[in-house]
């Protein structure tokens, strides 16, 4: 099945007017894109605090009527930015069944937040942990509380330099989550660890911006119809135009900028997959950032680092202990999916599926 992934950011010149982008515009963005793709996620990222139910309302009646006529499934997220979403938005989220996530743009703001926060329900929290100050554990014990699932990007690590005992007091904080993480049995699911681990046992890490490749898999639209590459590059470097100007989204992916970037990435990645056994893993960073800051040598030491303690952890866990029971149980849920891809990878498999969630 073709699938695309397209992100479209609000309006921010004008956050209170009722829409996120021109309908006519959107109408033109899914008749577009239905014509090339059987799967469509729209990523709706808003920045301000007006309620956007009426647009989301006009955009899934015309996604409907689309699927109807042409064999396409059609997802949205609605992604909240720096702010938990009020209880209408999330009421009519789990209506429509569109997926609910906020989005922070640093440790700071997160913590803030979820110090504060009223929410009685939960939503999944995507967040950049930002500073090698940062409490960790205090941030993850807040998450628990009020979050489903935590995705943390280290993407900042690209555009700052971090001296070596900042880098190694970053790196002893991760271990140090990681550690409490997996001995908690009210834990929550964090990614990337879980993909650590998968990457541990051979298993491909989930396919998600903060360790695939988005290369001809995803677009950022602006409010105005200028396409980016994602939310997080938009500078002219990344303007491959405007979406009005195009009758193919496959037109997009053939343009001489898109097809430049490709090729330097090519470039970029041969000696991350000659020579780094966590190419896997990580696909060779974030493509904006090395595009833009250069492949990181302090993000692949982090990176390397922090695979090889989990990789070691995991494997003295399960050599050492028949059952998961004293263990966190999302780690129990993560190891029989890992048996699921491959069976011969946990000699002790017949001892997991005895465990009882």
């Amino acid at each position: 099945m073709k699938s695309i992934s397209i992100s479209i950011t609000e309006n921010a010149e004008n956050p209170n007017k009722d829409y996120i982008i021109d309908d006519d515009l959107f109408k033109y963005i899914v008749g577009i894109t239905a014509m090339e793709y059987q799967y469509i996620n729209f990523v709706w990222i808003c920045n301000s605090d007006y309620n956007r139910i009426q647009f989301l309302k006009r955009a899934r009646l015309y996604q409907k009527r689309v699927s109807r006529t042409k064999p396409v499934t059609i997802h949205n997220t609605v992604r909240i930015v720096n702010r938990f979403p009020d209880k209408s938005l999330k009421k009519f989220c789990i209506k429509n069944k569109i997926e609910l996530e906020a989005e922070f743009d640093n440790a700071v703001a997160l913590l803030n937040v979820l110090t504060n926060v009223k929410a009685s329900y939960k939503i999944d929290v995507i967040t950049v942990l930002d500073t090698y100050k940062a409490d960790l554990i205090k941030i993850y014990d807040l998450v628990k509380e009020h979050c489903f699932s935590l995705k943390f990007k280290q993407n900042f690590i690209y555009s700052r330099q971090f001296n070596q005992s900042e880098s190694e007091e970053y790196l002893v904080k991760l271990k140090q989550l990681f550690d409490y993480w997996i001995k908690d049995k009210n834990g929550v699911f964090i990614k990337p660890f879980a993909d650590h681990i998968r990457s541990a046992y051979q298993i491909a890490a989930g396919k998600e911006c903060i360790n695939s490749s988005c290369l001809g898999k995803t677009l950022n639209i602006d409010s105005n119809g200028r396409i980016y590459l994602c939310s997080q590059s938009k500078n002219d470097k990344y303007n491959f135009g405007n979406f009005k100007n195009f009758s193919l989204v496959s037109e997009i992916f053939q343009s001489e900028i898109f097809t430049k970037l490709v090729e330097d990435m090519i470039e970029m990645r041969k000696k991350c997959i000659a020579n780094c056994r966590c190419f896997k893993f990580c696909q060779g960073g974030c493509c904006t950032c090395v595009n833009t800051y250069g492949m990181c040598k302090t993000y692949c030491e982090i990176i390397k680092s922090l695979d090889k303690y989990i990789s070691d952890t995991m494997h003295d866990i399960v050599a050492n202990n028949k059952t998961l029971n004293d263990f966190n149980p999302v780690l129990l849920k993560i190891v029989k999916e890992i048996i699921s891809y491959n069976p011969a990878s946990l000699a002790i498999k017949d001892e997991i599926y005895s465990n009882r969630e």
